[in-house]
């Protein structure tokens, strides 16, 4: 939603065959098209979060594939409120690196999370923060020797922040692992927890008032199909455990 009562979303159309460009729609409160913008280069191009800024304009998460021979970077890109580029960028290592979340901070910057990183390791969590630029202050990786990939980033109470997403690294789960990580304001881990829940994939996290999380997201259901599903996750050091709260089938 956008402070004029109307709404900003992200998402993909095909430009040919199996390639797609970032298409970004403005639209008001009655769902009306205020105006819409295409962004991307000649290969494939997917757009994954898209946050409006405190001056009015937006930012655009995702990752972009640009012809080289490690595939995809991620790719960021400031709009102005008209939807104008204000500025975009690619940055990764050797291997295929995407972003899924972005967060705004308070001194006007903001931070990304996405997967990345330089073989021999596969994916990790890659955080990464900016100022209101768009120039990097720092980013830091974490991960074990498989695959992590997070899928949201959100501040806390404390100034920091908190990713959650699925390990390979961690846990032990065959199907994927809920792994969440806690950091502090300028990156350094605090701590991270992993949680061996079946075929679960989270897809938000938000603090409680107690200190604990809450973490919302996906998982197969029987054979059926996907269905949604949420947990409670307890403060480190309260020894509560990870509590069910939904399981809702949704296909």
């Amino acid at each position: 939603r956008t402070s004029d009562g109307g709404f900003v979303i992200a998402g993909n159309t095909a430009i040919s065959a199996g390639l797609n460009d970032i298409a970004i729609t403005k639209i008001d409160g009655r769902g009306a098209v205020q105006w819409h913008r295409l962004l991307g280069g000649a290969n494939q191009d997917e757009a994954y979060a898209v946050r409006q800024t405190p001056d009015g304009g937006y930012l655009v998460l995702g990752e972009a594939d640009t012809g080289g021979p490690t595939g995809s970077d991620h790719y960021l890109c400031k709009l102005s409120s008209a939807g104008a580029v204000a500025w975009q960028k690619t940055f990764g290592g050797s291997l295929t690196d995407r972003g899924y979340s972005l967060e705004l901070t308070p001194d006007g910057g903001f931070v990304v999370a996405g997967s990345g990183g330089s073989f021999p390791r596969l994916e990790d969590y890659w955080v990464t923060k900016f100022n209101a630029n768009g120039d990097p202050q720092w980013s830091k990786l974490y991960g074990g020797s498989s695959a992590d990939r997070p899928f949201q980033i959100r501040r806390t109470l404390d100034g920091g922040f908190v990713v959650a997403g699925y390990s390979y690294s961690f846990g032990g789960g065959t199907d994927g692992t809920l792994w969440i990580v806690k950091l502090a304001s300028n990156g350094d881990l605090q701590w991270q927890r992993s949680y061996t829940v079946g075929r679960f994939s989270p897809r938000g996290i938000a603090q409680t008032s107690d200190g604990g999380y809450i973490v919302v997201g996906t998982t197969v259901s029987g054979g059926r199909g996907f269905a949604g599903y949420g947990y409670t996750v307890p403060s480190p050091g309260s020894g509560a455990p990870i509590i069910s709260v939904s399981g809702v089938l949704a296909g």
